[in-house]
């Protein structure tokens, strides 16, 4: 079992993830419409390098060269730059959209998602993922609190 970076390579795993995690929401995200489609758009975003649910802001499980889990996170501060992506392919396919909600403080590490495939329930991938991102969180906020005024 390793906990890693995600790759691009990852995409259909995470994608499937994501979906299973975030449902009516993966939806609005992507802005389509049929199961297949949010699919779609959901690999999309993740094999990009930037955006909230590019792969660079996952964090994966591997269990026997298989995606088990995943978890997406970032700092607050990070929020508005990360959406950008999303909210440029919305306001492309309809005019009216007005935006993401902030779903965290400027000060906050953010844990946006998090989902473990049904075949690895119960085995602590979840646990250990959250576990994971508390610890980036701690190198980040260690990390900012050094930089020079």
């Amino acid at each position: 079992m390793t906990i890693r970076a995600a790759k691009p390579d990852d995409a259909a795993e995470a994608a499937q993830l994501l979906y299973d995690a975030l449902h009516d929401v993966a939806y609005k995200l992507t802005g389509e419409t049929t199961k297949d489609k949010v699919l779609a758009g959901l690999e999309l975003y993740f094999r990009a390098d930037e955006g909230r649910l590019g792969h660079r802001q996952f964090t994966v499980k591997e269990i026997d060269n298989e995606v088990a889990g995943l978890i997406v996170t970032y700092g607050g501060d990070q929020a508005e730059e990360l959406d950008r992506p999303i909210v440029d392919r919305l306001r492309g396919m309809d005019h009216a959209f007005t935006g993401l909600d902030q779903e965290a403080d400027l000060d906050e590490y953010y844990i946006d998602t998090l989902s473990v495939s049904s075949t690895f329930g119960g085995q602590g991938i979840g646990s250990a993922l959250i576990d994971h991102a508390e610890k980036q969180a701690v190198a980040r906020v260690m990390i900012v609190s050094r930089w020079p005024s």
